[in-house]
C-alpha cells in the first residue's frame, strides 16, 4: 500500500491495483460493513488461540464416495454461509478458532483477520520461504474438520528487556531466534544443551531447525513441534530418557536436566516455549539465560501485541534426563573443568610423579567444554606407561580411608539437593581443591560444597570416584 501511495504521489496518475490489493480492500470492507463479522474480528484479536479447525464441506455425487484431498481440491474459503454458497453445490471451507476443543469460540473467522495474519507472517518470512500462516493452513487442511493445535514456536517481540541483578553470573545463549522464524522450542533447548556442555545434542538440534519449521517435514514424525523435539532427542541425540511431566510446577520442581516447557499465558496463548535448567530460563529471544522467577516467566509470556499478558501455567512439559552422565555434563562451563584439571595437577605434583605430570600437561593443552576430565585422567593413569590400578570410591568414608594413604584419590563431589558439583583430590591426608590445600576431613568436604553452592545446610555425596 505504501508503494502505491508513493507511486501515485510521484506520477500524479491513477494507479492500477493488483488483484491481491483489491482482494484485501474487499475483505476489509465486507468485514467492517457486517456487524457479525466485525464482532468476530474483535474476538479474534482479543486473545491468543490454541486450536484451529479447517471446516470443509463437499457435496458427494454418490453417498459412499470418499472425501477428496482438501489440499488439492479447488474450494472457496468463506466467513459466512449464504444461500448462494449452500445451493451452488461447489465445495467450500471456513476457519474456526477455540481454546477449548469442546466448544467453538469463533465459529467463522473473518477473512480479513486471516489476511492480516497472513500478511504479518509473509512480512517476517525470508526469501519468499513458506511462512507460519501457510504451514498452519496446510496442516489444518490435512486434518480437515478436526481441531489441530496451533504449534508453539513464535518469537516474541518485546519493547523491554528483562531486569535482574547484574551481579548474577548467567550463561550466554548459543543462538537467538530470528523474528518470523518459529523455532522457540528447538532454540531454547539448543541454548540449554550448550550450557550443559552437550555439544553433540546441541548440534543435532541445530541441524533439525529447518525440519521443525515445516509441518510437511516434522509432520512425518509427530503431530506437534514439541513432539518432534522429543523424537529428535529419542531417535537422533540418544542417551536421554524423555519424561512427560503433567501439571509441571516450574517454580518449585527444579532439576539439573533440561525441561522443555510450553507456557500458557493469561491471554490463553500457548505459542511460546522455553527450557529451564537448574535455576535458569533459556528463552530463544534473550541473549543470556534468565533467573527462574515468576517475573521473568511473565516477561516470556508478554509481547508487543499483548504487553499485559503474564504467566499462567505450563501447558506441556518434557524433561530430558541424561543416562549415566560423564563429568563434563555435571561440571558446566570451561572454568569448572579447568579447575578440576588444576586440582588433579597439584595432587600429582605433591605425589612427585613426573611422568604422570608430563602426560597431564598434554591433557591440559587440549581441554574444552566437551572434555570428560575425570574419565580422561582415569584412563590415562590406568594405561601404559603409568599403569595405575583404579579403585572405585562410592562414599565419603572411602575418601577418608583411601585419601589418608600415599596414593592419589580424585572424586566428583555433589552437594545433595543442590546443583553444585566439583572435583577434589586427596593424598596423604591432604585435601586439594583448586589452589587450596586443607586437612582431609568430612567437615572440610562439606565446607567446599557449602561455599560453592551457597546452601547453608546440606550433605555431600560422591558422584564419581
Amino acid at each position: 500500500m505504501k508503494k502505491i501511495v508513493q507511486m501515485s504521489n510521484k506520477t500524479k496518475k491513477w494507479c492500477i491495483l493488483d488483484s491481491e490489493v483489491k482482494e484485501h480492500i474487499e475483505v476489509h470492507a465486507t468485514c467492517f460493513l457486517n456487524d457479525r463479522l466485525l464482532q468476530a474480528l474483535h474476538l479474534c484479536e482479543s486473545k491468543e488461540w490454541q486450536y484451529l479447525k479447517f471446516n470443509f464441506r463437499y457435496c458427494w455425487v454418490q453417498r459412499n464416495e470418499p472425501l477428496p484431498s482438501t489440499c488439492l481440491m479447488r474450494h472457496s474459503l468463506v466467513d459466512q454461509l449464504t444461500k448462494d454458497i449452500k445451493i451452488s453445490g461447489k465445495p467450500y471451507a471456513w476457519i474456526s478458532l477455540t481454546n477449548n476443543k469442546n466448544a467453538i469460540e469463533v465459529p467463522f473467522v473473518p477473512l480479513y483477520f486471516l489476511k492480516k495474519w497472513e500478511l504479518t507472517c509473509v512480512m517476517h518470512s525470508e526469501n519468499g520461504n513458506s511462512n507460519e500462516f501457510d504451514e498452519i493452513l496446510n496442516k489444518s487442511k490435512k486434518h480437515a474438520n478436526t481441531w489441530i493445535e496451533i504449534d508453539a514456536g513464535a518469537a516474541k517481540q518485546r519493547s523491554d528487556k528483562p531486569t535482574f541483578d547484574a551481579s548474577i553470573d548467567v550463561p550466554l545463549s548459543y543462538r537467538i531466534q530470528p523474528i518470523g522464524e518459529n523455532t522457540c522450542i528447538l532454540t531454547s533447548l539448543i541454548n540449554a544443551m550448550h550450557y550443559m556442555n552437550d555439544t553433540r545434542a546441541r548440534d543435532i538440534l541445530v541441524e533439525n531447525i529447518g525440519k521443525s519449521i515445516s509441518h510437511g517435514e516434522y509432520g512425518k514424525h509427530s503431530k506437534t513441534r514439541r513432539g518432534f523435539c522429543a523424537v529428535i532427542m529419542n531417535d537422533f541425540v540418544t542417551g536421554y530418557i524423555t519424561k512427560c511431566l503433567p501439571h509441571f510446577d516450574i517454580l518449585n520442581d527444579r532439576c539439573i536436566w533440561p525441561t522443555l516447557c510450553i507456557l500458557k499465558g493469561t491471554d490463553d496463548g500457548i505459542n511460546h516455549a522455553i527450557t529451564v535448567v537448574e535455576n535458569f530460563v533459556f528463552d530463544g529471544n534473550s541473549d543470556v539465560a534468565l533467573p527462574l522467577t515468576r517475573e521473568n516467566l511473565d516477561w516470556c509470556c508478554a509481547s508487543v501485541v499483548n504487553p499485559s499478558a503474564s504467566f499462567d501455567k505450563v501447558f506441556h512439559a518434557y524433561r530430558f534426563v541424561k543416562v549415566k552422565p560423564s563429568s563434563q555434563f555435571l561440571l558446566r562451563g570451561n572454568d569448572k573443568i579447568n579447575h578440576a584439571f588444576y586440582t588433579a595437577f597439584r595432587c600429582w605434583t605433591a605425589l612427585g610423579d613426573n611422568e604422570a605430570l608430563k602426560l597431564l600437561q598434554q591433557v591440559g593443552t587440549n581441554i574444552n567444554v566437551s572434555t570428560d576430565i575425570l574419565g580422561t585422567i582415569r584412563d590415562m593413569m590406568k594405561n601404559k606407561p603409568l599403569s595405575y590400578r583404579p579403585i572405585s570410591i562410592a562414599n565419603v568414608n572411602d575418601v577418608m580411608m583411601h585419601g589418608s594413604r600415599d596414593t592419589p584419590v580424585i572424586v566428583l563431589l555433589h552437594g545433595i539437593h543442590t546443583f553444585y558439583y566439583t572435583v577434589i583430590c586427596a593424598l596423604g591426608g591432604v585435601l586439594f581443591h583448586g589452589d587450596l590445600d586443607m586437612h582431609l576431613s568430612e567437615e572440610n568436604l562439606l565446607s567446599i560444597c557449602i561455599n560453592g553452592s551457597g546452601v547453608p545446610k546440606m550433605q555431600v555425596e560422591i558422584t564419581k570416584g
